[in-house]
């Protein structure tokens, strides 16, 4: 009876192909409850998922929105899309987040019946923190955050939208 393959016996994975033009600006996400968030709040912005097999399940969602341009890879390349080893077996390459000048802010808010509530985060650099503290901020209610962030536009660093997830 012929054994199962080990996995030294498989032929070591082809690196990640990317279909998506990298020309184009793109955004990486990476974390299993990041990545669905991004799925309900802006499925139109997925490009490409990229999962590791004990993910699959878990992520199937995230595969059957993106369909061919999905695909199952092995922590290692995981790891260097994401650029750190807490990718959870999930990420996700988007297009970047439209970012909301002062001037649309107030725009936004000025015909509102409520004052709208906001925190304005001045040289907070951490990403733990700053997920931390959008998480926090958005189970209390806030509306809109500001980031300070060097100049020409914010940032949200990848492992703060992981943790901000929870």
């Amino acid at each position: 009876m012929p054994r199962p393959p080990r996995d030294r016996d498989r032929p070591a994975p082809s690196p990640a192909r990317s279909t998506f033009d990298s020309s184009e600006p793109s955004e990486i996400v990476f974390g299993l409850r990041a990545c669905l968030a991004i799925l309900a709040t802006r499925p139109t912005s997925i490009r490409e998922v990229f999962v590791s097999h004990d993910q699959r399940d878990a992520a199937r969602a995230l595969l059957a929105h993106a369909r061919t341009n999905a695909r199952e890879l092995p922590d290692r390349e995981l790891e260097r899309l994401a650029e750190t080893a807490h990718h959870e077996g999930v990420v996700v390459r988007t297009t970047p987040r439209k970012w909301t000048s002062g001037k649309e802010l107030r725009a936004l808010f000025e015909n509102r019946k409520k004052s709208p509530v906001g925190i304005a985060l001045d040289r907070v650099r951490n990403p733990y923190n700053i997920g931390a503290i959008l998480r926090t901020a958005a189970f209390f209610g806030v509306d809109v955050a500001i980031l300070g962030a060097p100049a020409p536009h914010p940032a949200l660093p990848p492992d703060a939208a992981r943790v901000a997830e929870g």
